[in-house]
């Protein structure tokens, strides 16, 4: 009998630490993710009062030369994904177009905005932050600006080996981004044909 009290004692004593720590497991996750919601608003934010004005600075500036404008609206977010001399020559194939994107840049100053965007990408690259707050919110300005930004950056890091290239998250996020818009397009796409194939049926 006192064996198996001892069992019986010994069971609910395991079974209480079990649930102690599973309740603080979860608590633990509810607070970490607690901390992602708050940093990726902070970050929102951040972009907010930070990166906008700049956004606007930039797109007027490049508006004010024609031949730079028509250039960069020729890039296409899915172009953009390795950021190296390669990739340069590929998307902007004609030399003219190179030396005109360069002449223009070794005469802007981008440095501050590609830093800032830098800082806010590293939240969510890290996992410091919860890029799904934001996303919705955000990543059309977003992927708006690095390609905007593309050429200096990519030009920039041609020479460096890859542990060196500077903005590493913000190209990580713009890829991660660029891959979610493109994924969603595609979905609502097939959305709207299989809609539409069943109103057809319907209809016949």
């Amino acid at each position: 009998m006192v064996e198996i009290l001892a069992i019986v004692v010994s069971m609910l004593a395991f079974g209480f630490s079990l649930f102690s720590y599973i309740q603080t497991r979860e608590m633990k996750k509810r607070e970490n993710n607690c901390d992602k919601i708050n940093t990726a608003l902070q970050m929102a934010r951040y972009y907010m009062e930070e990166i906008i004005p700049e956004l606007s600075r930039i797109s007027s500036e490049i508006k004010r030369n024609k031949d730079v404008d028509n250039i960069i609206n020729r890039i296409k977010a899915q172009q953009a994904k390795l950021f190296t001399q390669e990739e340069i020559s590929s998307i902007f194939d004609k030399e003219a177009d190179r030396e005109k994107l360069k002449e223009f840049f070794s005469t802007f100053v981008h440095h501050d905005l590609c830093n800032k965007l830098e800082y806010f990408s590293m939240a969510f690259i890290q996992n410091v932050a919860d890029d799904d707050v934001v996303y919705q919110s955000l990543h059309q300005t977003f992927l708006y600006i690095v390609l905007m930004l593309y050429f200096p950056i990519a030009n920039e890091n041609t020479y460096l080996k890859e542990h060196e290239k500077r903005f590493s998250n913000l190209r990580q996020l713009f890829l991660r981004w660029n891959e979610r818009q493109y994924n969603e397009g595609e979905e609502h796409t097939q959305r709207i044909q299989d809609n539409s194939t069943r109103v057809k049926t319907k209809r016949t």
